[in-house]
């Protein structure tokens, strides 16, 4: 049968020490070699199918990707045999394999990659990967913070539903408008005017007196 969970396993507090080996062999074996797994079987059905993957798997994947880029690897270095191959890091050989779909030949890594890069049409998932990647985590992979800031909170409070559902829908449409240029930067603060009017202000109330208590 399926997982019943998918971040853990339970065991028995009965269980041998065998037994809980085998579960720590079992989970690092399907870390070592997801990138190779059959994708005809949905990944579910896998044994002790745990969400796991590297801490730095965004950042290891942009330098990898860079550095195909520039030039100074292949994206062959990246396949199943070759020099740089890390079973680890399970998306880097098909993200390696598919840089040249979205990322424009003209582009060669000598300045900061923008979205005008990319073909933002063909194979579309892989431009919304990609941005991510080289776009959206550059500042964790290229950057030292020097001043870190944490969220006051995580999760959603009572009042907070009321309001929610519109904004997350204005956030989505205009951000997706901004990084594809279907809308100009110049935009930006008319959106911010807009997110406070439809809910942005209430909720930043409910947050501030949640926080007060």
């Amino acid at each position: 049968m399926k997982d019943v969970g998918t971040t853990y396993t339970m065991a028995n507090k009965n269980a041998s020490d065998d037994v809980k080996k085998a579960i720590v062999i079992m989970n690092n074996v399907l870390v070592r070699d997801e990138s190779t797994f059959d994708t005809s079987v949905a990944i579910g059905w896998y044994p002790l199918r745990n969400c796991m993957a590297a801490t730095d798997e965004c950042e290891y994947e942009y330098d990898a990707l860079m550095g195909i880029i520039k030039g100074e690897a292949s994206a062959d270095d990246y396949q199943q045999g070759g020099s740089k191959f890390n079973g680890l890091y399970k998306n880097l050989a098909n993200d390696a394999a598919t840089l040249k779909d979205v990322i424009s030949e003209d582009y060669d890594g000598s300045r900061d990659l923008t979205v005008t890069d990319m073909d933002v049409n063909t194979n579309n998932g892989q431009f919304n990967r990609f941005y991510a990647l080289l776009i959206g985590d550059r500042p964790y992979a290229t950057l030292e913070p020097d001043h870190k800031i944490y969220s006051e909170l995580y999760y959603t409070i009572d009042g907070m539903d009321t309001y929610w559902t519109q904004i997350s829908d204005l956030e989505d449409k205009s951000i997706l408008q901004f990084i594809t240029g279907a809308k100009s930067l110049d935009e930006w603060d008319q959106f911010c005017t807009d997110w406070h009017v439809q809910g942005g202000d209430q909720i930043l109330e409910l947050v501030k007196d949640y926080l007060a208590e």
